[in-house]
């Protein structure tokens, strides 16, 4: 397995997890801003780094300054300026759209389990 494969699993799950540890700590109603919100910034964007490190890696060995800083802004714009710079147009836009849905695929199946857990089968 490459560090690039590890990272999106890894990245996957962290997501997952988060979306469970919200249903398991509040299963109601989210008050604002917690903790979980801020380990689930810090980490997607660390994720999303190392990520794009072993991609760069991989291909060419290198990032644009610009995709080492956007991710840290605003990690979708991030990850489309990478991927924009590193790769076809049509490479890219696959790429990113695979990316972002395999993120929204693993937080929806952790909502829906979460849900799940804490009212049961009803």
């Amino acid at each position: 397995m490459t560090g690039r494969t590890a990272a999106y699993i890894l990245l996957l799950l962290f997501v997952a997890a988060g979306v469970l540890a919200d249903w398991c700590f509040w299963p109601v109603r989210q008050p604002g801003l917690t903790p979980n919100d801020i380990i689930q910034m810090i980490g997607i964007v660390c994720l999303v780094s190392w990520w794009q490190m072993a991609d760069a890696k991989i291909r060419d060995g290198r990032r644009r300054r610009a995709a080492m800083w956007w991710p840290v802004l605003f990690v979708p714009v991030g990850l489309a300026v990478y991927l924009y710079g590193s790769r076809e147009w049509k490479a890219a836009t696959f790429m990113l759209l695979a990316f972002l849905a395999g993120l929204f695929a693993a937080m929806i199946a952790a909502d829906f389990a979460g849900a799940y857990l804490v009212h049961g089968a009803s």
